[in-house]
């Protein structure tokens, strides 16, 4: 069991209910997944990089220095995160002991390239698409909502 305590802050602000899922259960949701299932999770993450690599191929302007580039590396991240074999540990990062120091990715603020934003995406999608075996998304809502509870009565919080 993970200790809600040790959670990064800015990510219980966040996410509360995706930064607080039992790893287990974000491990048994990925057993799940089919091909099926992987190509519904990366389509939208396909088509931004897409959208993205024709602006940068038409010259249209940046918002900012480098923008594109950035978003091309993201979106190639989060799909190659999805491909098979898939890991616990690309999805989520290693677990994170009582003690650990979180990595400087997950502290001080959620930036553009912040892993949050990544988990957030990768547990967004695992809920979006969940089968109707697991109860569809608001199965998943759910679980992850009465495992919250469960651990932080269990802590005492």
């Amino acid at each position: 069991m993970r200790e809600l305590q040790k959670l990064p802050k800015a990510h219980l602000h966040l996410h509360s209910w995706q930064a607080t899922l039992r790893r287990s259960t974000v491990e048994e949701w990925l057993l799940e997944c089919d091909e099926e299932r992987l190509n519904q999770m990366t389509s939208a993450a396909h088509k931004k990089l897409a959208e993205i690599r024709k602006k940068q191929d038409e010259g249209v302007q940046e918002a900012r220095p480098g923008e594109f580039q950035s978003d091309i590396d993201k979106y190639e991240r989060r799909i190659k995160a999805l491909t098979p074999p898939l890991s616990l540990d690309r999805l989520l990062g290693q677990e994170l002991l009582a003690g650990d120091l979180a990595p400087a990715s997950l502290r001080g603020g959620s930036g553009p390239e912040s892993e949050i934003w990544d988990r957030q995406f990768f547990l967004d999608v695992l809920m979006k698409t969940a089968p109707e075996s697991q109860g569809g998304t608001s199965g998943c809502e759910k679980k992850a909502c009465l495992q919250l509870v469960e651990d932080a009565a269990s802590e005492g919080i």
